[in-house]
């Protein structure tokens, strides 16, 4: 909780004192504002809370077999997702300290209650996570919500809290990912995190624009996060460093020290193998998923505008410019380019039709577990549930995504990567969900 919230602690021990008998421990701990180097925002709440997390799990085998969940306030998780991270960790123990775990979101709450450019962006934004999800895929970035086990949160040494790390899923991610020379695994959990989206506190047109415009902030405060590819940057030269000097000293300790010995010296530090704490030491970096992870920085970060560059630059010009006047292999590239754009549109218009399919599946999932909790009938009158992304004509609402992703993607876009070069520091302003 905020120590700067003048109901904090009487908020604290209502939510103990409800749900103490649901969890097999519940405590809570109170994060001091104006602490130094520290910057207002997700992470740094994090980092306390991880502190305190760590000294409530002292022992080694506590903090082996505990993981760290980290979610927005509006977040729904299912069931489903916390038993299928303990059946992955169950059945792959070699790798349990080193792999993250994510599931895909969904904004199935309050859709039916925002403006449809919100609607689309936020289906956008939704799909970005999801389209790395893929069978196969060796690099995932979380969007709000994953879980990774206390010891790798204890090797990397917690969540930064400085300007740098507004970017919160994305910059723990990196920290992690690199800390471990691109060997982190990453583990997609199939139980989509319910979300809501940004909304305002009025009605009618003025609740419409304020919608709008807090959908506009949250995006400014999303791309602000293109800091971490100058954070990744610097890391992976680290990442190098490290690497080399770890190469020199294995080899000096092998040469001085047998398998045996270093077993007895476990033994004798830690009690049995089983209890001793886990070895992050890598062999060597995986580079392919390091090339893979700047791929996906780029795809985050820069593609947006780069792509709303292209597309309005390469239009006016071909409206504007006499065609007899262009050298015939600039008319064939503008023809070709023509084509695509318009076979990508209809792939988009596809990709939210699958989304539609997924969604509902989703929000269907959901009232089936509040049935079985005996929730479904609070929830429904709540009208928590939106069992449609396309209210009134369809698909076609879908044909607004390239508006979305020019006044949502685009253009926070330009404003926060230029804003870089004045300042690394942005006030984080939690936008306002019902």
């Amino acid at each position: 909780m905020e120590e700067k919230e003048n109901t904090a602690i009487s908020k604290a021990l209502d939510l103990v004192s409800t749900f103490k008998n649901s969890f097999s421990r519940m405590s809570y701990t109170l994060h001091p504002s104006g602490l130094p180097g520290e910057a207002q925002g997700k992470s740094s709440n994090e980092s306390w809370a991880a502190k305190q997390a760590c000294r409530d799990h002292p022992s080694v085998a506590q903090k082996c077999d505990t993981v760290i969940t980290v979610m927005d306030a509006d977040t729904h998780l299912s069931s489903r997702y916390f038993a299928q991270i303990s059946k992955s960790r169950q059945m792959h123990p070699d790798h349990s300290h080193t792999t993250i775990y994510m599931p895909p979101i969904v904004f199935d709450r309050n859709l039916h209650r925002t403006p449809l450019l919100v609607r689309i962006a936020d289906v956008m934004w939704a799909s970005a996570g999801i389209s790395s999800m893929y069978y196969g895929s060796n690099v995932c970035i979380p969007t709000s919500v994953y879980s990774l086990p206390m010891t790798l949160v204890e090797h990397v040494q917690g969540w930064d809290c400085g300007p740098g790390a507004i970017g919160e899923d994305l910059h723990m991610f990196l920290k992690c990912f690199l800390a471990l020379s691109g060997n982190l695994r990453m583990q997609v959990v199939y139980a989509a995190a319910s979300q809501c989206n940004v909304s305002s506190q009025y009605s009618g047109i003025r609740g419409y624009a304020g919608g709008l415009l807090a959908r506009y902030q949250q995006a400014v405060r999303h791309m602000w996060g293109a800091l971490d590819t100058g954070y990744a940057i610097r890391q992976a030269f680290l990442m190098l460093s490290h690497s080399r000097r770890r190469a020199r000293s294995c080899k000096d300790r092998n040469d001085s020290l047998g398998a045996q010995k270093v077993h007895t010296w476990l033994q004798h530090t830690f009690g049995e193998p089983s209890t001793a704490p886990p070895d992050f030491t890598m062999d060597s970096i995986n580079w392919y998923n390091v090339a893979l992870m700047f791929f996906r920085l780029y795809e985050a970060h820069f593609m947006p505008l780069h792509l709303s560059l292209i597309l309005t630059t390469s239009t006016c010009y071909s409206l504007l410019y006499p065609r007899f006047l262009m050298p015939g292999i600039v008319g064939l590239a503008l023809d070709i380019s023509a084509w695509c754009r318009l076979l990508g549109f209809c792939f988009m218009l596809f990709g939210y039709s699958r989304y539609e399919h997924y969604h509902r599946r989703c929000v269907g999932l959901r009232k089936e577990e509040m049935r079985k909790a005996g929730l479904l009938e609070s929830m429904v009158e709540q009208n928590s549930f939106s069992p449609n992304v396309f209210l009134y004509v369809g698909i076609l609402e879908a044909a607004v995504f390239a508006i979305g992703g020019f006044l949502y993607g685009a253009i926070p876009a330009l404003q926060a990567e230029f804003s870089h070069l004045l300042t690394t520091r942005l006030t984080y302003v939690v936008s306002l969900k019902p």
